[in-house]
């Protein structure tokens, strides 16, 4: 049986939206991602198992052409970027992610099926899919697969690296909040419940 994916070329999937998110319509590459591969996104009030064919790659990935594309988890922790107990990110200053949006829930999954998936650098100047509000500076990599679903992926806590510790509250005053425990499926990690941080 076929993996998802495998026989459909770019053109017998593409929709307007991906034709747009791409940078010159399409992607550059068709990729095997292997089951265990970790891939992340950033999605404004999103529940954590909504699912979404458009992600990032949280470890460098290695191509077929043995180019590599990076990683955004080690970009994160040497940074200084953290996640708060409600599934938002912590940007220290002199850091803006361009495809983080404001009050943004940060979600990481793993495949638990091997798939196809379309990948390249994002165009400029488009929103950000499913409920985007900013004109971002384009140049991401990002990985689609279309047809993609939730019987496909876990939902993984964050390396507890990335968590704050202490968390810091939105008056930038450290916290006693715990953060959620590694390998809790009912973690708050962008649970729509949590209430909003107080944006500045």
């Amino acid at each position: 049986m076929a993996l998802l994916n495998e026989d459909s070329a770019y053109e017998e999937v593409c929709t307007k939206e991906s034709s747009a998110l791409f940078l010159g319509g399409g992607p550059t590459a068709k990729e095997l991602l292997h089951v265990g591969t970790l891939l992340c996104r950033f999605t404004p009030r999103a529940a954590p198992t909504s699912v979404c064919p458009w992600w990032i790659f949280f470890h460098a990935f290695r191509m077929s052409n043995m180019s590599t594309i990076p990683g955004i988890g080690d970009f994160l922790m040497e940074s200084g970027c953290r996640i708060q107990p409600q599934g938002t990110l912590s940007q220290p200053p002199g850091v803006r992610l361009s495809c983080v949006e404001p009050a943004s829930r940060f979600t990481l999954v793993r495949l638990i099926e091997p798939v196809y998936a379309f990948m390249g650098p994002t165009a400029p100047q488009r929103m950000e899919p499913h409920g985007g509000v900013i004109a971002l500076r384009g140049g991401e990599f990002r990985v689609w697969i279309p047809g993609v679903t939730a019987s496909m992926l876990q939902w993984t806590p964050p390396p507890r690296e990335l968590f704050a510790s202490p968390p810091v509250r939105a008056n930038g005053q450290a916290g006693t909040e715990s953060v959620a425990e590694a390998g809790d499926p009912a973690a708050e990690i962008g649970d729509d419940s949590a209430p909003d941080p107080v944006q500045t």
